[in-house]
């Protein structure tokens, strides 16, 4: 190169010795490769990342949805043993209510038993 050669001349630039040069050109084409590989190492990474944070926002999602779901699952669970509650308690009312039904006509009936033979002795004692 001509500038190479005035620069040498003129003793204002630079003069390698070409086993130097020949080293530093291997040197700057290995860095080269390197910067390339690295490049392309950072790109896989970066589309892998990308990758990953698809899959998270996606579980991420899916969790707002089974958490929304489960909270009214819960809520639907609550109302349902309340009302289970409160059935069970008018079951309770209903039982003990007959339960003094069936004790009132068991009374009743004794005593329509004991007024009927009275009738009866009193019938008799009349047509004697």
């Amino acid at each position: 190169d001509l500038r190479d050669l005035m620069a040498s001349r003129e003793k204002n630039g630079v003069y390698l010795a070409n086993e130097n040069y020949q080293s530093m050109l291997a040197q700057i084409e290995a860095q080269s490769q390197e910067i390339t590989e690295k490049i392309g190492q950072i790109k896989a990474m970066k589309e892998e990342m990308e990758k990953q944070t698809e899959v998270w926002e996606e579980c991420n999602k899916k969790l707002e949805e089974t958490s929304d779901a489960l909270e009214s699952t819960s809520t639907r669970l609550r109302e349902t043993e309340h009302t289970l509650t409160c059935t069970k308690a008018v079951l309770h009312k209903t039982a003990t209510e007959k339960e003094e039904q069936a004790h009132l006509v068991e009374k009743h009936v004794e005593t329509e038993l004991k007024l009927s033979q009275q009738a009866k002795k009193l019938l008799a004692v009349s047509d004697e």
